[in-house]
């Protein structure tokens, strides 16, 4: 009878969760596609939202608060994927090859200073390259699955049978190896991640 209580406890919690989802589905995901403005995402971003927010419920005191606080943890879902985006862009700008562009230089000295950027932003690359194949490989793989290749984090997941979660947290991860080893190095390209 004794290990009855918990479970009925959790029963009860996952009762009244379940009722607050229903209850704000769809304010909550009408709220973060006008933040981001694409409809797969906003239904991915309110699958995260309600994640930590059933991980957070006992933390919610004041139940008649409990749309401001689901609306809270949706803004700072959206700010954390925004940031997210922001950093894998800056991370592929850095890892792809730089091309000499196709405008002309008025000068010798201008062209000079150009092969040289150019020199420089290709061998901070190759130093971005090596310190990742210096990774473990479950960092090192997903690594590149990412930015040499490109894939999705859905691909990722599907081709290594691992969650899509476990590959954000793997990436994030090797990111900050790759940042520190760089930095150690002196090979540090500015923010690469």
């Amino acid at each position: 009878m004794e290990n009855l209580v918990p479970v009925r406890r959790i029963a009860a919690r996952h009762a009244e969760f379940n009722t607050l989802v229903v209850v704000h589905r769809q304010s909550l995901w009408s709220y973060i596609l006008k933040l981001i403005r694409d409809h797969h995402l906003a239904d991915d971003l309110c699958q995260e939202v309600y994640i930590r927010a059933y991980e957070m419920f006992d933390s919610l005191l004041d139940k008649s608060r409990v749309r401001s606080w689901l609306f809270s943890i949706g803004y700072h879902v959206v700010i954390d994927w925004i940031r997210r985006k922001k950093t894998e862009k800056r991370l592929i700008r850095n890892l792809g090859r730089l091309k000499p562009s196709d405008a002309t230089w008025c000068s010798p000295l201008g062209a000079a200073l150009r092969r040289e950027e150019i020199r420089l932003a290709d061998r901070g690359v190759e130093a971005l390259w090596r310190t990742v194949d210096t990774l473990p490989s479950h960092y090192r793989e997903v690594m590149k699955m990412r930015y040499e290749e490109h894939n999705s984090l859905r691909t990722i997941a599907s081709r290594t049978g691992i969650s899509v979660g476990n590959i954000k947290v793997r990436l994030h991860r090797a990111r900050k190896i790759v940042n520190r080893e760089m930095s150690k190095a002196g090979t540090f390209l500015g923010p690469v991640l």
